[in-house]
């Protein structure tokens, strides 16, 4: 006869995200207008906050360091701060360089993306990447990331220094 187990994992799961996880609802339609479908991209396609936003202690996303990059992420390995911020984040780029970065994985600076990001633009698994995405939408990405508050958050590791971020 099998052991019967307590169901304690799936419980303490289910309490995390009632207390800790985002409460967020998608749209029931995809939205048209350029900045909405970059937000609705960005937040419920691409899911870029959970590499590019710091974790609490509880390991929830900290809205207050929306998109800032994190020393820890996937894998423990550094994620660079991708707001608009000048010194240490993309402010410096146009919508032009961060779609190219989508498209190519090669930054203003000639440099290219590693790790999972290359991975989420080449595709992982045989499923397309943002370098199969349309160009329209990956623009919408880019001009939303140009709106979102600038977060001064300097990711050493992740090589967040000027135009050398996002990736």
């Amino acid at each position: 006869m099998a052991k019967a187990s307590l169901p304690a994992p799936r419980l303490s799961f289910w309490a995390w995200r009632v207390l800790f996880a985002g409460h967020t609802t998608p749209p029931e339609k995809a939205p048209t207008e350029l900045l909405a479908r970059g937000r609705y991209l960005t937040d419920h396609v691409s899911i870029c906050g959970d590499c590019h936003t710091p974790r609490t202690r509880f390991g929830a996303l900290d809205a207050s360091m929306y998109l800032a990059g994190t020393e820890q992420g996937p894998g423990g390995k550094p994620v660079p701060n991708i707001t608009p911020d000048e010194k240490t984040g993309i402010g410096s780029w146009g919508v032009d360089d961060i779609t190219s970065l989508l498209q190519m994985g090669m930054k203003p600076d000639f440099d290219n993306v590693q790790g999972a990001m290359a991975e989420v633009i080449d595709g992982i698994a045989g499923g397309p990447g943002y370098g199969k995405a349309r160009e329209g939408d990956l623009k919408a990405i880019a001009e939303y990331l140009k709106t979102i508050p600038p977060i001064a958050h300097e990711v050493d590791g992740g090589k967040t220094k000027g135009k050398e971020s996002a990736g």
